[in-house]
């Protein structure tokens, strides 16, 4: 019997350390915002972490808070299930919800130390039509027989030129986000219970009346812009080009073969990661964009039309002139506004150098242009709408 004893409590007392070390993952990354705006306004946002644990070095940016086991001991702590910053799960978040309603959107990181004006400077480059920065100064969860939350954020509206348009606060406790009569909550019930509070607590700053009219009112100039976080304060002339290969895994044939069954959300996702992986692409690349650009500009799709503005936008921050009359084409041709216009932002963006050839879309068509405007850019006014161009089959 007193054998039992000894061996009963070492065996308690692994349980407890065992318990102890455990780590909790809450994924809060993939949130529903109820009330958002609508617009197709290009967007740069970015979650600042400023909790002061974290300032401080003393948690590390994934955590979330603190997560009690069954015997009401602490686990190692709770962190995103990504493994990512906090911030950074809450900027896509915002970005993917935004994106939902319309809006070209992109995200931006933001180190803690990181002033107004830094930031806005990293929104608008590449240029966004508004910058959307999340300032977090306090969000903390503690979870046992119950959830509670502590937070504190503020939400900063800006134009392209730095200007504040709105700017709300929102802050809080509360104590009872999920209780548990029985025992202690569960790590999916905590989850739960956050990834709902912090959607409504996301969604009521979006819909306060000075950042819907920030968010919806203004004449839209940019898309998505693409830079790659690492590469923000490069210029995209000195980006360098990215291998022949970027196309990814999903290449020529996977892209038609989705195009051919009508699978216009995975052409989406793949143009929108083409946007996003470099400033600079090869000519090979470019062409293939070119040519899926030129094929489907007819269509009306909503959702192949947002996978081929997408594609604009990687033409837009290339800067490459052989296709400044394809644009221009697609500019008049597009069957839809959105295409026509992200084809007009990247005529704008693409400078004239009448010794480039310029690219010749597949099946023997090719592009003739009639009463070219060869000014410099600088030089270009209102007189560029005039520019008309026509397709010509080639007899050769």
């Amino acid at each position: 019997m007193n054998r039992i004893i000894p061996r009963t409590a070492f065996f308690l007392l692994a349980l407890l350390l065992v318990s102890g070390c455990r780590t909790t993952r809450y994924d809060l990354s993939s949130l529903h915002l109820d009330k958002v705006p609508k617009s197709t306004a290009g967007l740069a946002i970015a979650v600042q972490d400023l909790r002061p644990f974290i300032l401080s070095g003393e948690k590390p940016p994934s955590y979330i808070g603190i997560h009690r086991d069954g015997l009401g001991i602490p686990k190692d702590g709770a962190n995103t299930a990504s493994g990512k910053p906090l911030a950074e799960d809450i900027a896509t978040a915002l970005a993917t919800n935004l994106a939902r309603q319309g809006f070209m959107t992109r995200t931006f990181l933001l180190s803690p130390g990181d002033d107004e004006q830094t930031s806005i400077r990293m929104g608008t480059s590449p240029p966004a039509d508004r910058i959307v920065i999340l300032r977090m100064e306090m969000f903390r969860s503690e979870s046992w027989a119950e959830v509670e939350l502590r937070w504190k954020f503020r939400l900063d509206i800006y134009d392209e030129q730095g200007v504040r348009l709105a700017a709300e606060e929102s802050e809080g406790l509360e104590e009872g986000l999920k209780r548990n009569l029985t025992g202690a909550i569960s790590d999916g019930q905590a989850q739960k219970a956050l990834s709902a509070k912090l959607a409504t607590i996301l969604a009521d700053l979006l819909a306060s009346p000075t950042c819907v009219k920030a968010l919806e009112s203004g004449e839209w100039q940019h898309g998505e812009p693409v830079a790659p976080t690492e590469q923000q304060n490069e210029s995209p002339r000195s980006a360098k080009p990215s291998h022949p290969q970027a196309l990814t895994a999903t290449g020529p044939a996977s892209l038609q073969s989705m195009l051919a069954s009508g699978n216009y959300q995975a052409v989406r996702d793949w143009a929108k990661e083409q946007a996003v992986r470099e400033l600079r692409h090869p000519q090979e690349t470019l062409d293939f964009f070119a040519e899926l650009i030129w094929e489907q500009r007819g269509k009306s799709d909503e959702i192949l039309v947002d996978a081929l503005a997408y594609l604009c936008l990687a033409m837009t921050y290339n800067q490459n002139p052989r296709y400044r009359l394809l644009m221009e084409v697609v500019r008049n041709e597009a069957r839809t506004r959105k295409l026509r216009k992200y084809a007009r932002n990247a005529l704008d963006a693409i400078p004239v150098d009448a010794a480039v050839g310029q690219y010749v879309p597949g099946k023997g068509q090719t592009l003739v242009p009639i009463g070219r405007d060869i000014e410099p850019q600088q030089a270009r006014t209102s007189r560029q709408n005039s520019t008309a161009l026509e397709i010509q089959v080639s007899q050769h």
